[in-house]
């Protein structure tokens, strides 16, 4: 009985300590490490690392869980040192197939933690073969131990997500250096930007676009690229050091976003810069800007006497495309235009542009057509089919809106777009546009405006639209179907002719030049004058410039006389005017009469059918010619006579039928 006791005891006690045997050989078990293939480091804390997944498509990456590594600075790129520091990582494998593996090839230190990332690849991966890596940002990038023949992914130039990402292909070639386009990494190879459309997006050079950084040197790199260049969305790119010189056979996406000039721009060791962007030495062919803003903010006064500053200043172009194009040019005393066309151009189209300028010098102004004698004039010579249609202008310069003026042919069209100008200064006279011919070579001009809205408030302005010349040309200038609201100082629209040489006084004589001014189906409200002309400055009797200006199925409303006639003395000759009004509504609100001429008055053909004309006086209602039957010009004497009679007539109101 005893024995049994004690050997139940035994056996009780046998049972206790397998127990806590197996249970001591499960615990050390359960928590021994799982040490991989390889050489473990013996150097170097272990510390806790997360491990990341990345996707190789979209360079995200995914956290698949956390293991231990050896303490090390950052690695990228080198899968074998990687590998010698991983003391333990996550199992991935049931969400793999098996044919599978992850390769760890970089450690960072990021956000207060360590980031081990890999990729998956084949379990068969041969190393020597093409694999792609990704990268936080181009710095990265530069560390990375790469091996040539790989291709490498950023996630932004200088940080994920700021639009500057590329891939980049890693060869031992070290030609071309620029850390843009061909970037030199550590490791003594190059990493080759890959672009992989018709596009180089200037943020994968190394632009900001933050608005503060000079970004001068990145956007004209891509220029000279000879891709198309892009621009990264909605941000603004700072211009300081330079302007942008556009090349041939390129296309500027600016992804509505901005460049910015400020007074740091403005000022340079030889003087002020004359150009934002503009062309080469060579005449430009094939070029387009779409989805583009310029900001002006120069408000100090750096442009006035002999400088300037054109936003866009192309010189000779041919086949150029502006599309939803904006400039803003800032309040200033800066003489500054937002378009300089200049020395020629064949084939320009401008769509939904929207341009302003609020200088405040006496010159500046939004589109200026000007030639020169320069010897690119040999490539054009002239102003050929340009078309601006859906634009927008707008500013309160001193001078010229719109002003077409210089040796050469012109062919312009501005259909159904706007026009606002404003100018407030009284040292200056202003025309909203301006058309004149500066040189001697005869040239043709058709300019036609078809539905625009022209808008004018400007009481020190001469005239809504200006005709004046210097030298005598051939001119058609139509305004078709537009509207206009005119406050100015004069009239809506004005001649003045100031030559005098030899050379143009032939021209001038028996109408070998001619003005053609039409109106047709246009709507027009004037404070002032509607018709103004002034004579030039000649003393030959025999001059005679054929002007005419024609007013068919027009509203036409004006607060001072339809037409004012004048010269300056009785000495000077005057061309003659020839005013058709057809079938029109004309409301004259002032006793000063239809027709008012000063004291030197000048005389004109004044034609009325079929149209209503309602005035206080219509007195000088009828038909004059400043010259014979013979065509030559009538003496003082036979003025005075003519002015006589013509002033004796008295009515108030009329409807002329043909």
């Amino acid at each position: 009985m005893d024995l049994r006791l004690f050997l139940t005891k035994r056996k009780i006690l046998s049972v206790f300590f397998v127990v806590l045997l197996l249970l001591f050989f499960y615990i050390v078990i359960r928590h021994t490490l799982i040490i991989p293939d390889g050489p473990t480091p013996l150097n170097g804390p272990k510390v806790e690392a997360m491990f990341y997944v990345e996707n190789s498509y979209s360079g995200s990456t995914t956290c698949i869980g956390d293991g231990l590594i050896r303490s090390t600075g950052n690695i990228y790129g080198d899968e074998d040192a990687v590998s010698e520091l991983i003391v333990s990582a996550p199992d991935y494998s049931n969400y793999i197939t098996n044919d599978l593996t992850i390769k760890w090839y970089s450690i960072k230190q990021k956000s207060g933690e360590y980031q081990v990332v890999g990729a998956i690849r084949l379990k068969e991966y041969d190393p020597d073969e093409k694999a792609t890596y990704v990268f936080d940002n181009v710095d990265e990038l530069k560390s990375a131990r790469l091996k040539a023949g790989t291709t490498a992914k950023t996630k932004g130039f200088y940080s994920p997500s700021d639009g500057g990402g590329a891939l980049y292909n890693i060869s031992s070639s070290k030609t071309q250096i620029d850390d843009m386009f061909r970037i030199s990494l550590k490791n003594g190879l190059c990493a080759a930007l890959d672009i992989n459309s018709d596009y180089v997006n200037v943020d994968q050079l190394g632009a900001k676009g933050d608005g503060v950084s000079d970004d001068v040197k990145f956007i004209q790199a891509a220029f000279n690229s000879g891709f198309n260049v892009q621009l990264g969305d909605g941000k603004e790119y700072k211009l300081v050091s330079n302007g942008l010189t556009i090349k041939h056979d390129m296309t500027l996406n600016g992804n509505n976003s901005i460049l910015v000039i400020d007074d740091s721009y403005a000022p340079t060791s030889s003087g002020c810069k004359k150009f934002l962007i503009r062309t080469g030495a060579n005449p430009l062919d094939n070029f387009a800007i779409h989805n583009l803003g310029i900001d002006c903010r120069i408000s100090q006064r750096r442009y006035s006497g002999s400088n300037y500053l054109c936003i866009l200043q192309p010189l000779c172009i041919k086949n150029v495309t502006l599309n939803n194009v904006g400039i803003n040019v800032r309040e200033s005393n800066n003489k500054i235009v937002d378009f300089w066309l200049y020395t020629g151009c064949d084939n320009l189209i401008m769509d939904g542009c929207n341009f302003g300028n609020d200088t405040l010098d006496l010159e500046g102004g939004i589109i200026f057509l000007k030639s020169d004698t320069d010897a690119r004039l040999t490539y054009f010579n002239s102003f050929k089919n340009i078309s601006i249609t859906n634009c927008h202008f707008k500013g309160h310069c001193s001078d010229e809106a719109i002003a077409i003026w210089g040796p050469n042919d012109v062919n312009f069209t501005m259909a159904s777009s706007t026009l606002e100008w404003t100018h407030k200064k009284s040292d200056h006279l202003s025309r909203a546009i301006n058309i004149a011919c500066h040189d001697n070579t005869n040239p043709t001009y058709d300019i036609l405006f078809k539905d625009c809205n022209i808008i004018v408030d400007s009481p020190t302005a001469d005239s809504v639209v200006g005709i004046g010349s210097l030298y005598p040309n051939n001119m058609n200038v139509s305004f078709e179907g537009c509207t206009f609201d005119a406050k100015v100082k004069d009239s809506f629209l004005h001649f003045q002719l100031l030559q005098k040489t030899p050379e143009a006084i032939e021209r001038f004589k028996f109408g070998k030049d001619k003005y053609n001014i039409n109106f047709d189906s246009c709507k027009i409200n004037c404070s002032k004058t509607i018709v103004g002309s002034n004579s030039f400055y000649n003393s030959d009797s025999t001059l005679n410039w054929a002007i005419d200006s024609t007013f068919t199925k027009c509203d036409i409303n004006c607060n001072y006389a339809f037409a004012l006639l004048s010269r300056f003395s009785k000495t000077e000759y005057y061309y003659v005017p020839t005013i058709v009004v057809d079938n029109c509504t004309v409301n004259v609100d002032n006793a000063i009469g239809f027709i008012y001429k000063t004291n030197y008055a000048a005389l004109a053909d004044i034609e009325i059918k079929d149209s209503n004309v309602h005035s206080s006086d219509l007195k000088q209602l009828s038909t004059f010619r400043y010259k014979d039957k013979n065509g030559t010009g009538i003496t003082q004497s036979k003025v005075s006579e003519v002015d006589t009679a013509v002033s004796n007539s008295k009515l108030n109101s009329v409807n002329v039928s043909q």
